[in-house]
């Protein structure tokens, strides 16, 4: 009975209008014969897409740091954003940019998932939801061609190698395969997806609807609850910002060309990041105390 509740609600998440394809075409890889769509809809975003790589565990996770102006196509629980690396040969491969909180530094962070037989010589972008901005894994937003990053590849190949990030100069993240292990697991039509969301989740964000595309059914395998790990809690942060405010998330549109429906979802936004901004000062000051204690400094 939970799992077809947990269908059910997924299926209302999804119902939109028909038929928008971001497809990367003469795609330079023996894997890709048909090019790859790039459109992420709502229950793609958050979780991650099962690719070949991820199920055989032939995968490198590469640290960088998220794009603040990326807020601007947040919604509930969102963790995901596409991307694409390129080897200098000209070699391609999809990418997988996983929002994963704020760090030390201050700055908030992002796992990107690579093919593990790209070399650490090819670089590395990520991409705004329909194709219409481009970020190195430092941060920096870039303009691009629309059209051209996905018909022309010599043009892709020459703008990822200008502004990507190379794969040798990010720091690998060991734990987070083990992580993402742990997640349920929902079939769709677009395949595979690992996400830490769960049945709750799933009934306080059914009343999102970007309508991008039409897809009928989803169906699920899992625990159907959040999973207890730091991105789950991202995950869990982000809807109960939305929820307790009002009872209800009013979005319609995520991509930069959308219009929030009101400066009430905007500032729902700065809440939740402000948030982060806050804890991080907490377990800053948490740390700062602990070490001043050891040294007999505080009583």
């Amino acid at each position: 009975m939970k799992n077809l509740l947990a269908v059910l609600f997924l299926s209302a998440l999804l119902v939109g209008c028909a038929g928008r394809q971001l497809q990367v075409e003469n795609v330079n890889s023996p894997d890709i014969n048909k090019g790859i769509n790039l459109l992420i809809e709502p229950y793609e975003a958050v979780g991650i897409k099962v690719t070949p790589e991820i199920k055989s565990g032939r995968i490198q996770v590469k640290k960088g740091i998220f794009p603040d102006v990326l807020f601007g196509e947040y919604f509930p629980g969102r963790i995901r954003w596409n991307g694409w690396a390129v080897e200098p040969d000209g070699r391609e491969y999809f990418a997988q940019s996983i929002f994963t909180g704020i760090d030390f530094s201050g700055h908030f962070s992002e796992r990107t998932i690579v093919d593990a037989r790209a070399s650490q010589d090819a670089r590395v972008m990520n991409f705004s939801s329909l194709i219409a901005y481009a970020y190195s894994l430092t941060g920096t937003e870039f303009s691009l061609k629309f059209h051209k990053i996905l018909n022309d590849v010599k043009y892709r190949k020459d703008f990822i190698l200008k502004y990507g990030t190379r794969l040798g100069d990010l720091q690998n993240d060991q734990n987070f395969v083990k992580i993402i292990s742990k997640w349920n697991l929902y079939n769709s039509p677009n395949g595979q997806i690992l996400s830490p969301i769960g049945e709750k989740q799933l009934k306080e964000i059914a009343g999102i609807n970007p309508e991008y595309t039409f897809v009928g059914q989803l169906v699920g395998s899992g625990r159907f609850m959040l999973t207890p790990d730091y991105i789950g809690t991202i995950v869990s942060l982000g809807i109960d910002v939305f929820c307790s405010a009002d009872g209800s998330i009013p979005s319609k549109g995520w991509d930069y060309n959308s219009q929030l429906p009101n400066r009430r979802q905007m500032a729902l936004i700065i809440r939740y990041i402000g948030k982060f901004r806050m804890n991080l000062i907490k377990r800053i000051n948490d740390v700062n105390r602990s070490l001043l204690m050891r040294g007999g400094i505080l009583q």
